[in-house]
């Protein structure tokens, strides 16, 4: 009975601004529990305004993970893939690393990951302790040692 569900959702929502919008609409009211505080927002789509996408305040996600890794990987891709596939309609998910939001653009397909600008995002721990070392009079230097697997980070003033 379960597998009969995403195709029912498939034929009944065909990709139309109306499927868009339910889905915003549906991801808001269920998913608020795993992402955090989240809005529909307006966009333009094919020359048409709207409301398919939901703006994620601050992902709950990716402020518990503190990881670019681990958003791309379990997160944005997965349910990329998985709501196109599964239930036929294509989002793209927009990670903002710099203030841990994020958006889902309903019916917008996503770039190839060669193009995908999450993909060219460094490591955010890294990004944030060097963003927090460069406002500071701290330099941080990393040794490698290649006779060991033990590597060394020296913080000087």
């Amino acid at each position: 009975m379960h597998l009969c569900i995403p195709w029912q959702i498939r034929t009944l929502l065909p990709n139309s601004k109306f499927a868009r919008e339910y889905f915003a609409v549906f991801t808001t009211v269920f998913f608020t529990w795993l992402v955090g505080a989240n809005e529909v927002r307006v966009s333009e789509l094919n020359g048409r305004r709207e409301r398919n996408v939901v703006h994620i305040k601050k992902c709950r996600f990716l402020e518990e993970t503190n990881c670019v890794g681990m958003c791309i990987n379990l997160c944005k891709m997965p349910s990329q893939t998985f709501i196109k596939d599964s239930l036929g309609m294509p989002v793209n998910m927009v990670p903002n690393f710099d203030d841990m939001s994020c958006e889902m653009i309903f019916g917008q397909d996503p770039p190839a990951t060669t193009e995908d600008p999450a993909f060219k995002q460094p490591c955010y721990k890294l990004s944030v302790l060097e963003h927090k070392l460069n406002h500071t009079d701290i330099k941080m230097v990393w040794s490698w040692s290649n006779k060991s697997s033990n590597h060394r980070m020296t913080i000087t003033a």
